[in-house]
């Protein structure tokens, strides 16, 4: 107070606009700077890998934002290593294919940081599909024929994804129910279960609503069939199937021929 240097005389009208022009730009400054931080980009990473753990490459991995729709693909290295950089703040659908495996789905949430995550792909399934068709007269006995082929040795390797898939060797084709024949009704058997590592195949079962003596033709077929071991890095593992076995009253006509 005994300052007699000090202006004590009120602030002028266009030093307070000054003022507040420095007080408004900085606001804005630091509503930047929180925005930037909230809309950073965000690096995936991570590795993929077989149900034995070995690393996988060439596996191809998309990432899908939910809300804009907007893909982004990469590949895994030789290491199984995959990343993806650049990527907005958000929801994703995250899906990888590679041959012999099923394909994974599913979802990852970017926040604006860097994300690791390893990913472990399983074996895929073997589907077959049979059509029995009707024939005249009284149904033939179950045929069973073995195939001659060897099925070729199993190399290791340094890396996983080392596939040897499995080859039927027994084969018992279903015998189209008498009375069902006659009254030409036709069918559809779907069936899942197991290919153990004795190439037989485990936990039969029907699946939906089936006729029950197309189910029970069915079944009784299958239980028959015997498949070469399957092998994944040269160890034998157990594989899902699913079969399909369709009951006609005649065949099914052919496939069209190819355009051009």
């Amino acid at each position: 107070m005994l300052n007699v240097r000090l202006n004590r005389e009120p602030i002028t009208r266009p030093a307070r606009l000054v003022s507040l022009l420095a007080l408004s730009s900085l606001a804005i400054l630091i509503a930047g700077l929180g925005a930037s931080a909230q809309t950073a980009f965000a690096t995936f990473s991570g590795a993929v890998s077989d149900p034995m753990g070995g690393v996988l490459s060439q596996v191809t991995l998309v990432l899908t934002n939910v809300q804009s729709q907007a893909k982004h693909e990469v590949k895994s290295d030789q290491a199984g290593r995959f990343e993806f950089v650049g990527l907005p703040p958000g929801d994703y659908l995250i899906e990888s294919r590679a041959i012999g495996f099923a394909t994974l789905q599913g979802t990852v949430t970017l926040a604006g940081l860097n994300k690791q995550q390893n990913i472990k792909l399983d074996i895929g399934s073997v589907t077959e599909t049979i059509n029995v068709t009707a024939n005249p007269g009284p149904p033939r006995p179950p045929r069973q024929m073995r195939a001659t082929k060897d099925p070729a040795a199993c190399i290791p390797s340094s890396t996983g994804g080392n596939i040897r898939p499995p080859m039927k060797i027994a084969d018992v084709r279903p015998i189209y129910p008498e009375a069902l024949r006659d009254a030409k009704i036709e069918g559809k058997v779907v069936m899942e279960g197991r290919i153990g590592t004795d190439g037989y195949i485990n936990n039969l079962r029907v699946v939906g609503e089936a006729q029950p003596d197309f189910s029970t033709a069915a079944l009784d077929a299958v239980r028959g069939w015997q498949f070469t071991s399957t092998m994944l890095n040269c160890v034998p593992i157990e594989v899902n199937i699913k079969m399909t076995i369709n009951f006609l009253v005649a065949p099914p006509p052919p496939p069209p021929p190819p355009q051009g």
